[in-house]
């Protein structure tokens, strides 16, 4: 959108510029632009977002050097982040802003540490019981278990309900999948029946220590889900039929309200749940920082002990070396996002758009739309504007 705007003349009174020739801006040039979760934006998107920025305080600049009235000659950049190793330094790099300020809370501000948090890093084996394990069916089986057998309370009039678990796939086709088949197999079939035993509290009974009974969930009497509202036994945990993804559209809205959501990274930053207690990542996510925002969607308040779940492949060369490193995921204090801003296929678009940004500027003309009857025509309009 931003990249849009730069390149509309309609536009040009967002950054303190008129819009027609001698008449006065309507607004004073913006002295602050504010950039959050920086952390998102690397490889060649952040490279993209890198240039952007720079074409954003370039116009600016000049909005603030033609203005008699603007004690001001360049505006504040603001980058935030919670969640990378040396952010001065790679703000630095993703703006081009030669002098930067780190601004990092203190002890006394961020206060006695609360909470606790449960990690679960999960590898299946190859082969059980003389059958193949894929990586899908152990994703399941992870759900099922957790899911059914963690803490899971209603509401009252001053907390909320804490019993929903979201599940992360970042491939919409493999989400989709996944989607389908747990719900066939929790909604559908119900397999989770089967590790219901009842072993008459016995904890030390071999189907127990096997992991073959649910002992929790059968005798808590205070376990709730959207179908479970009284003291009953187990029932089937929820789920819609579709993940939350960019093209899920109205029925997203349902999906969000069953017991087990899944979902790509469309929620992995600023979905605000306080239901959510349990959070799954299945295979490797993206970097460290997306793994971070995921699993910051569960367990909004102090009072909560969530839990987050990462189902690793034994075919993958990125999830074998997370489950070997698996605090480059939960604790990544010096994680930099990978950045190359200097990459020659981006800087030459970003050359070309700049042009257009400054005959938009100048001109309060765009060159990217218009009326002309051939490419020749509307090559030497450009031209034109070009010799001006």
């Amino acid at each position: 959108m931003l990249h849009r705007w730069l390149n509309d003349p309609e536009a040009n009174e967002l950054f303190g510029l008129a819009t027609k020739s001698n008449h006065a801006p309507r607004f004073c040039p913006p002295r602050a632009v504010v950039f959050g979760v920086i952390h998102l934006y690397d490889r060649v998107q952040g490279a993209k977002v890198g240039m952007v920025l720079r074409r954003l305080r370039h116009r600016i600049n000049q909005a603030m050097h033609a203005s008699t009235e603007e004690a001001w000659q360049y505006p504040l950049t603001i980058g935030m982040s919670a969640t990378i190793g040396q952010p001065g330094q790679f703000w630095q790099q993703l703006s081009g802003e030669k002098y930067v300020q780190e601004i990092v809370p203190t002890a006394e501000d961020l206060g006695q540490a609360v909470g606790r948090d449960y990690y679960l890093f999960l590898r299946p084996c190859s082969w059980s019981r003389g059958k193949r394990v894929g990586d899908a069916s152990a994703a399941i089986q992870t759900i099922m278990t957790i899911a059914h057998n963690m803490v899971r309370r209603a509401g009252d009039e001053d907390e909320p309900a804490r019993y929903r678990s979201l599940i992360f796939q970042d491939s919409i086709g493999k989400i989709k999948k996944l989607t389908l088949e747990y719900r066939d197999a929790e909604t559908n079939r119900f397999l989770a029946r089967h590790r219901f035993q009842d072993t008459a509290g016995d904890l030390e009974s071999a189907s127990f220590q096997d992991g073959e009974t649910w002992y929790f969930d059968l005798h808590d009497p205070e376990q709730f889900s959207c179908r479970r509202k009284d003291p009953s036994k187990p029932v089937s945990l929820t789920s819609a039929e579709v993940p939350v993804f960019s093209g899920t559209g109205r029925m997203a809205n349902h999906a969000l309200q069953q017991d087990i959501i899944f979902a790509t990274t469309s929620l992995e930053v600023g979905y605000d749940d306080p239901s959510i207690q349990f959070v799954l990542q299945h295979h490797a996510p993206k970097s460290p920082a997306s793994f971070v925002q995921k699993k910051g969607r569960a367990g909004r308040s102090p009072n909560d002990r969530p839990i987050t779940a990462v189902t690793l492949s034994r075919h993958s060369y990125r999830d074998a070396f997370y489950y070997q490193r698996p605090a480059m995921l939960y604790d990544p204090a010096e994680y930099v996002p990978p950045l190359n801003v200097e990459n020659y296929f981006v800087q030459r678009f970003q050359i070309l758009a700049l042009i257009f940004d400054e005959l938009v500027r100048l001109t309060n003309r765009s060159q990217l739309r218009g009326d002309f009857a051939t490419l020749d025509d509307h090559f030497a309009s450009i031209e034109k504007d070009l010799a001006r």
